[in-house]
Formats: structure tokens, C-alpha cells, sequence
């Protein structure tokens, strides 16, 4: 009789069946065969199979999981590297692309085993730095990285100066805060002789990473002004304004940069015309300005200097005026 397929399932009788049949106890198939040697034969394959198939992943698995990495003191690494003969005059090694190198002892700087590549890093210092590069080594205190993996240049940084770190890139958009103190000239005001006053301004910042050397704020305020014949003839301004910088370093080591900006927003006006009558309206705003930053704490605390030009638009007409402030600003 030729081998059969045959099926059986939980719900089969549980007969003694004879020695010619394989039944197992679950659903699935079981083989009909009418000699012992054809069964032998059958669980001989499957061990061949099996035998075959663990052969060939303890072949690959060295290749894939344990290869090394090879740094040479001219900054070149050797990343996916099967490393053969390692001694104290020479190194020989497998490159990814299965090219043999042999380098001496002068020109290489490390070996790593059991590392396939360099991983990328994103470290944010305490003081506000945001580093990314390429991680070399770390112990329990330092860690060492790289800025370009082919580049022999590598920088030591203590854990205790890092804030965070991650494989991935870190985000950060270093908001700050200022209070800036000054004053406010109206240029033409008409018969109301308005005089300079003063202005207070609150702002936020951040420092948006898609926006280089950039700034976007928000900022809102105080402005005084009044008439030096009239005393009851004032002018209150409670400007709201969104603005946007972009710094220009001057120097490298000094902590200077130069800072044009520009906004938009509006202002409560309250016009009393010192004859007890009183305006009241919101009108739009516009503002252009240039300013210099100085460092203080680097990346922590600034000084500020700002002259900027105002324009507040009700109608056809248009209040144009300078304002000129000093800030102290703080980085969280």
C-alpha cells in the first residue's frame, strides 16, 4: 500500500489503533504508512532539515550580532568590521564590504568588539547647549562623542553637566522672558503736544530649532505719555505685540549680536484731551526695530538694548512714535 495522508481531530474515537497508523493527539495530519523503515526514513529528513536550518543561523549569527568597530587615529572608522588577528604590532580586520585590512599599531586609536556601529546622540547640557554627534564611549562619569563620525576630533563631556540625553534628536525651544524699561517719544501729535513718556514691556520668547539664530515673542505692555502745558491731556497705550528677531553674532568670544526685529499687533488707547473728555479705542500696530544682546551667563542671562519704531493706525491716521528700552532676559 503507498503512504497516505490522513487526518484526525480531538473528536476521533480513542480506539487502540494498530501499529501501522501514526496518531497524534492534536488536529493535524498523521502520515499512513505501511513500513516501519518508510517512517524512519520520514524523521530522518525532518532531522536533516532541522540540523541544516540551525547550522546555517549559527553561520549568520556571528555576522550580524557580534561584528566590531575600528577607529584609526586619522579619524576614519571601520563600522560592521570583522576583526581576525588582533596583536600589539598590527590588526587585522574584515571591512562591511568583506575587503581585508591590515593596519599597524601607530595608525589605529580603538577597537570595539561586539559593536556594529557608531550610534547617534543628542545631549542637552545643563547650561543650556544642545550637542548632536555620535557616541564613541560612556563609563559611569563621562561620556566621549563625536561631532562627524570620519572626523578624529572628539569631545569629553562629564554626565554631571548633562541635562538630558537621547538617541534621538532633542527638541528644545530655550523659552525665555524679559522685562524691559524705557521711553516712549510720540513724533507727531498734532495740537496735543504730547511729550516723552515712559514704557514698560513683558515679553516671552522662544528659540524655535527650525529657525536658526531666531527668536519669535510675544510681548505686552505700558505706555505713558502727557502734555507739558496741559497736565490733564494724557495718553495711556496697553500694547500688545508679536514680534520676530533674528540675531547676527558680532563676535565669537565676546557674547555680542546684533539683533534686527519686526511685529505686529495692536493697542488699547485711552486719549484724554485734558478738557474731560476721554477716547477709547483698539487699533492695529505695527513695529521695526534693531537691538543688541549681551551675554552675561551664556545661555542663561542677557542684556538687552532695543530702539524701536511704532506705528498706531486709527483710520486715515497714524500715530508714529520711537521707543527706546533696556532689558535684563532669562533663559529657563
Amino acid at each position: 500500500m503507498k503512504n497516505k495522508i490522513i487526518f484526525f481531530y480531538h473528536s476521533f474515537p480513542k480506539k487502540r489503533l494498530t501499529k501501522q497508523f501514526y496518531r497524534p493527539n492534536y488536529i493535524g495530519a498523521g502520515i499512513y504508512m505501511k513500513h516501519k523503515k518508510d517512517r524512519f526514513m520520514y524523521f530522518r529528513v525532518i532531522r536533516y532539515c532541522i540540523t541544516l536550518l540551525f547550522s546555517g543561523v549559527l553561520f549568520l549569527l556571528p555576522h550580524c550580532l557580534f561584528a566590531d568597530i575600528v577607529y584609526l587615529k586619522d579619524g576614519k572608522v571601520f563600522e560592521y568590521a570583522t576583526i581576525s588577528n588582533a596583536s600589539v604590532m598590527s590588526t587585522t580586520f574584515e571591512t562591511r564590504s568583506k575587503e581585508q585590512k591590515t593596519v599597524t599599531a601607530a595608525e589605529l586609536l580603538r577597537l570595539r568588539y561586539g559593536e556594529s556601529e557608531i550610534e547617534p546622540v543628542s545631549l542637552l547640557k545643563k547650561d543650556g547647549l544642545l550637542i548632536d554627534g555620535f557616541l564613541v564611549e560612556q563609563d559611569a562619569n563621562t561620556v566621549l562623542i563625536r561631532k562627524n563620525k570620519q572626523e578624529k576630533n572628539e569631545e569629553l563631556i562629564s554626565k554631571s553637566d548633562i541635562q538630558q540625553m537621547s538617541k534621538n534628536k532633542i527638541i528644545t525651544l530655550y523659552p525665555e522672558t524679559d522685562l524691559r524699561l524705557g521711553a516712549f517719544y510720540p513724533i507727531n501729535t498734532g495740537g496735543s503736544k504730547l511729550g516723552t513718556g515712559f514704557a514698560a514691556m513683558l515679553g516671552v520668547f522662544i528659540n524655535p530649532p527650525f529657525l536658526p539664530n531666531s527668536k519669535l515673542g510675544l510681548e505686552a505692555g505700558y505706555i505713558y505719555s502727557n502734555s507739558g502745558t496741559n497736565k490733564g491731556l494724557a495718553m495711556h497705550i496697553i500694547p500688545v505685540l508679536i514680534n520676530a528677531q533674528y540675531l547676527i553674532k558680532l563676535t565669537r568670544n565676546t557674547g555680542i549680536d546684533f539683533a534686527p526685529r519686526a511685529g505686529f499687533g495692536g493697542g488699547y488707547v485711552i486719549f484724554n484731551d485734558g478738557e474731560g473728555g476721554s477716547f477709547q479705542s483698539v487699533i492695529p500696530a505695527a513695529s521695526a526695530g534693531v537691538g543688541m544682546y549681551i551675554t552675561f551667563v551664556p545661555r542663561k542671562v542677557f542684556a538687552n538694548i532695543f530702539a524701536d519704531y511704532l506705528v498706531f493706525i486709527e483710520g486715515k491716521n497714524a500715530l508714529h512714535s520711537l521707543m527706546g528700552t533696556i532689558a535684563l532676559q532669562i533663559r529657563f
